[in-house]
């Protein structure tokens, strides 16, 4: 049936082909052979007769199936990454402008070094004075109104060994806390000998004694003030003047002989202060009361400093610091430190303060 079918389908197919054939030609197609079958009503719309159910036919529909559903993914646990915290270039900018200052200020230490190595290097040699003669060496400073200082001024620095400058192998006191007093002076004082500046304003101890400040208390407390010194006063008939001297020593009342009296004062351990008084003419100056004792040979006034003293009297200083003279108006008085055997000089503070408090009777 179906070899029958197919046979049918070319024969139907072959003779449409030969009908355009003819139509393209202008001959009409002839229909004497031609027969056409028509499909059975069950087979149309391919459809499949009931009798033929069950039977495989090429023809028939065809089931779908339903596919399996897909496995399910696998889960892939996500672990968080960590993340390194933000870098702040700002931080970062700070840091390289420090590391840069840091850089210029070595830098500028090393030039300045430099600078002051290449200065020193080069500064001359001083040159050495010539040698002098002994003769007279007479230092004579300008007449000039001095006022006391209100607030204490530095004296020269006294060093802890003083051999060359007393001579004759004598040596300073002990001095522990290099202040310019002695350990034994700083416990007359009530100073600390370990500390130089007791009190701690900023001035040393021994620049506060040769002032006559009190050097353990604040100014303006003075020594007078807390009773470590008082003024003495000479015999007003014959020579009116004053100084200042530690309450703790002993003092000898002056012996007139002729025109020249002598007074002393006189330490604990022996040590003492000499004064005598010399009348001096008028019209003489002290420097030529000088010359006139390097004339009658004197040796120790050969080199003498001329200045001022605290209250603004004329001032004359050997050159080994143990003895001075003061013009006083009409008068020289002249203070000799006698060390009556010692070989150490402990009091140098307390005698200088003295001198400088020397004057009239109007004293404070």
């Amino acid at each position: 049936m179906k070899n029958d079918a197919d046979h049918e389908t070319v024969m139907a197919h072959t003779w449409f082909k030969q009908a355009q054939t003819k139509e393209a030609e202008g001959t009409p197609p002839s229909f004497e052979h031609a027969s056409f079958r028509i499909l059975p009503k069950a087979y149309q719309g391919g459809a499949l007769p009931e009798a033929s159910q069950g039977v495989s036919h090429p023809m028939g529909r065809v089931e779908k199936k339903k596919l399996p559903p897909p496995p399910p993914k696998p889960q892939v646990q996500v672990v968080p990454r960590k993340v390194p915290p933000p870098v702040h270039p700002r931080k970062k900018r700070q840091k390289k402008i420090l590391w840069l200052v840091v850089g210029l200020c070595g830098i500028a230490l090393l030039v300045a070094l430099s600078i002051l190595w290449i200065s020193s290097r080069a500064r001359p040699a001083p040159e050495t004075p010539p040698a002098t003669t002994a003769t007279p060496d007479v230092r004579v400073a300008p007449p000039s109104a001095v006022e006391p200082p209100k607030e204490p001024v530095s004296p020269p620095a006294v060093p802890d060994e003083l051999t060359n400058v007393f001579g004759d192998g004598l040596v300073s006191g002990k001095d522990t806390d290099s202040d310019g007093l002695s350990d034994k002076e700083e416990v007359m004082y009530g100073a600390n000998p370990q500390l130089p500046d007791s009190d701690r304003d900023g001035f040393l101890d021994g620049n506060e004694v040769f002032h006559r400040y009190d050097p353990s208390r604040l100014a303006p407390t003075t020594l007078v003030d807390s009773g470590f010194v008082r003024w003495y006063d000479i015999d007003p008939t014959a020579f009116p003047f004053t100084y200042v001297s530690p309450v703790a020593w002993a003092f000898e009342p002056h012996v007139r002989f002729s025109d020249t009296g002598r007074h002393a004062v006189v330490a604990p351990t022996g040590e003492r202060f000499n004064l005598s008084f010399t009348p001096l003419s008028p019209d003489k100056t002290l420097e030529a009361y000088v010359r006139t004792l390097v004339d009658d040979g004197d040796k120790r006034f050969i080199k003498v400093d001329f200045s001022k003293t605290k209250d603004g009297q004329d001032l004359a200083v050997t050159n080994d610091h143990l003895e001075a003279l003061v013009l006083l108006g009409e008068w020289v008085v002249r203070v000799e430190y006698a060390l009556m055997g010692e070989r150490r000089v402990e009091y140098l503070q307390t005698f200088q303060m003295l001198v400088n408090s020397l004057k009239s009777y109007a004293h404070d």
